[in-house]
């Protein structure tokens, strides 16, 4: 998302209009938003979890959602946690295999 946004900063800063640049900064732009609102999407269902994982990682947009956004997230991508001893030991996606945690504090 950084790179997308320093390309529509760097095609702003010409003021000679040009219908190729603005093509592609409005190009540009539909990109950043589509990453942003991603988990507000509708067809999240029509997601892949290799796509929702992908996107979950960028921490800004992950941190900008409400604690119900991210539950409807889990429910979508987790199948089961394993936990022992208060730890979680792992975690099996929807149609992926096994993820093995190590030891992660932070969850949400």
């Amino acid at each position: 998302m950084q790179k997308l946004e320093a390309q529509l900063v760097f095609l702003e800063q010409f003021p000679e209009f040009n219908p190729g640049a603005e093509q592609l900064k409005a190009e540009l732009q539909r990109q950043i938003e589509e990453e942003t609102n991603f988990f507000q999407s509708k067809h999240l269902e029509d997601k892949t979890v290799e796509e929702i994982i992908q996107v979950g990682n960028n921490l800004g947009i992950w941190r900008s959602l409400s604690n119900n956004e991210k539950v409807q997230i889990y429910r979508r991508i987790v199948h089961r946690i394993f936990i022992r001893d208060g730890q979680i030991e792992s975690i099996i996606f929807q149609n992926t295999s096994s993820v093995t945690a190590e030891n992660h504090d932070e969850c949400a």
